[in-house]
């Protein structure tokens, strides 16, 4: 387990090279300054605005993850209003990150967490995340599977676990050999819930023995499962998209496997699904966000989309 290690011993070739470019793109950008023409209304020259992304953590001891991870592809809220966060890759370890009140609070406690994956999320006991991971050692191939981790970030073993720190299950071979990241996850009464866009079906494990205990497939049985989602009454709504490029979000019986004849209609591309404490479910494409309430008919959504303003970087 060096991958993070590894980074820190070349703290200082890193340092001259970030150095080296900060500078390289400061004269850029005082010589492109410069160099502007005046502009106007009417004027056929190029208009251009310079903006500087930076970390507003102040960084500090490396064990504590004060800084922002790369990307975020996923988050849970839990009811203090801690969040965990997990993406594909942060180079210093923090795929899986902790966040409250608008602070960095800390990462999870695994030197090989510098790969995560596409969704996360907990229960009363347990946090579960997506993961790419080695089996081995440094020069394994990366595997895809879920991780278990306790609420504080401190890996959850058990008998049979499989990656560095024996906290991963594997269900699929090394992402060099053809395998997929899982797409989505959630937990419910000491059940965790899969979902697998190889054999196109939810998996369902025990959430402190990962034993295996069913599985079932979408309706239509072509469709693969992406995020997931329960709500208050126990039903799993699952973003599908089907073999013709057609996205559904559907509700299911969980313990059954069924479909309950539910459907959110046209939900765009569904890129993320939630429970929000008011009861109803939410979810968003990448620019809009919709709800509806569970209990109702998912026709009826409630009142215009929500939509996203902003600047996309």
């Amino acid at each position: 387990m060096k991958e993070c290690s590894h980074t820190k011993h070349h703290c200082p070739l890193i340092l001259i090279a970030a150095l080296w470019l900060a500078a390289l793109l400061a004269v850029h950008a005082t010589a492109a300054a410069a160099e502007a023409p005046a502009t106007g209304p009417g004027s056929d020259q190029l208009v251009w605005r310079t903006g500087w992304l930076g970390n507003t953590f102040k960084g500090g001891d490396w064990n504590k993850g004060r800084w922002v991870q790369i990307d975020i592809d996923d988050i849970f809220v839990f009811p203090d209003g801690r969040v965990v966060t997990n993406t594909i890759w942060d180079e210093a370890c923090r795929a899986i990150g902790f966040y409250r009140d608008g602070d960095a609070i800390g990462k999870v406690d695994d030197p090989t967490a510098l790969t995560g994956g596409l969704a996360v999320t907990a229960d009363d006991r347990f946090i579960f995340a997506l993961r790419l991971e080695r089996k081995l050692g440094d020069s394994d191939p990366m595997w895809q599977g879920v991780a278990h981790y306790t609420l504080e970030g401190k890996p959850a073993k058990w008998p049979g676990a499989e990656g560095r720190v024996r906290n991963v299950l594997f269900l699929h071979p090394p992402f060099d050999k053809g395998g997929k990241s899982l797409t989505g996850v959630a937990a419910r009464d000491g059940e965790l819930f899969l979902a697998d866009p190889i054999s196109r079906k939810v998996k369902v494990y025990g959430t402190s023995d990962i034993a295996p205990k069913r599985e079932f497939g979408l309706s239509p049985n072509t469709d693969t499962p992406y995020k997931m989602a329960f709500d208050k009454v126990g039903r799993l709504w699952i973003c599908q998209k089907g073999a013709e490029g057609t996205w559904r979000v559907r509700v299911y019986d969980a313990r059954a496997g069924a479909y309950a004849n539910l459907e959110i209609p046209d939900p765009g591309e569904p890129a993320s699904l939630a429970l929000a404490p008011d009861g109803k479910i939410r979810w968003s494409d990448t620019v809009t966000f919709f709800d509806t309430v569970p209990e109702a008919d998912p026709a009826a959504v409630s009142g215009p989309p929500l939509r996203c303003e902003g600047e996309a970087w």
